[in-house]
């Protein structure tokens, strides 16, 4: 944001608004609009109730690469066939 990088929000505020599908996430990827998903130490769960059923959330958890130096970061670079195909 410092940087004046484009950034996006997922899940709303409680984490539980899905709003990026497979597909879509899919896509981003591929077309290199996104690469790095920061889900928090928390790995990902919302601040309310049911904040981590966010289906994004788990795809990326388990198709992408832990950033080892930075907690919750997640690289997703050639990992777009295997999140379109998660869903």
């Amino acid at each position: 944001v410092i940087q004046g990088l484009p950034i996006a929000s997922m899940g709303g505020f409680t984490g539980r608004e899905t709003v990026l599908t497979h597909a879509y996430l899919s896509k981003l990827i591929r077309s290199g609009e996104a690469r790095y998903f920061l889900l928090g130490s928390t790995g990902g769960v919302g601040f309310g109730p049911g904040g981590g059923n966010n289906a994004a959330i788990s795809t990326i958890e388990s198709a992408c690469t832990p950033v080892s130096a930075i907690s919750g970061l997640y690289d997703c670079a050639g990992k777009a066939n295997a999140i379109a195909t998660s869903g």
